[in-house]
């Protein structure tokens, strides 16, 4: 890995100081090298042992991308990003310190709108206990601020909560709280 590294991946410097690797990434738009560690990550699994990096076999790594640019992740500063990408998405044998946890993950999902559009489709004999009656991130307000929503709600008698939530045009958050009785 280390041959590979020095000789052909442009963009990340090897440095070796007493016995034990570090990456270095060069800001290509500046022309310097950065100064601290970029974020590392194995089959999109950020690691920071960069020993047990250096110890995976090159043959085992499919692609190398890399980001020359300062990257701030949940108030962390990394001087960019090294993404290596196995073959096999095993993180070329490497193995995660014993205090780490992968939980999977689906990513970003495609936008999906619930809403029970018939509620005669709903049998009288299953009770409604649904907690979110609509979701809808594409939902457009008038120029004044203000919005219509339609939707089904529970047969039982009571007071409801209904909340709304966006962002104004600007990126502003907003919120917004209603009391509602059905008879």
């Amino acid at each position: 890995m280390e041959e590979v590294l020095r000789e052909y991946v442009y963009g990340i410097r090897l440095r070796k100081r007493d016995g034990k690797f570090s990456f270095q990434m060069h800001d290509i738009a500046e022309g310097v090298l950065m100064e601290k560690e970029p974020l590392v990550l194995i089959d999109g699994v950020p690691f920071f042992e960069t020993e047990k990096i250096m110890g995976i076999s090159p043959l085992k790594i499919k692609s190398i991308d890399l980001v020359s640019r300062t990257y701030f992740l949940n108030g962390s500063e990394f001087s960019g990003i090294a993404s290596f990408r196995t073959y096999k998405g095993d993180m070329g044998g490497a193995v995660l310190n014993k205090n780490i946890h992968v939980s999977e993950s689906e990513g970003i999902l495609p936008k999906k709108e619930f809403q029970i559009k018939n509620p005669s489709i709903i049998p009288n004999r299953i009770p409604d206990q649904r907690t979110i009656l609509l979701w809808n991130p594409e939902h457009k307000t008038a120029s004044k601020g203000k919005a219509t929503f339609e939707f089904f709600t529970s047969d039982l008698d009571g007071h409801y909560l209904i909340e709304a939530r966006g962002f104004n045009p600007n990126g502003v958050e907003f919120f917004g709280r209603q009391v509602f009785r059905v008879k």
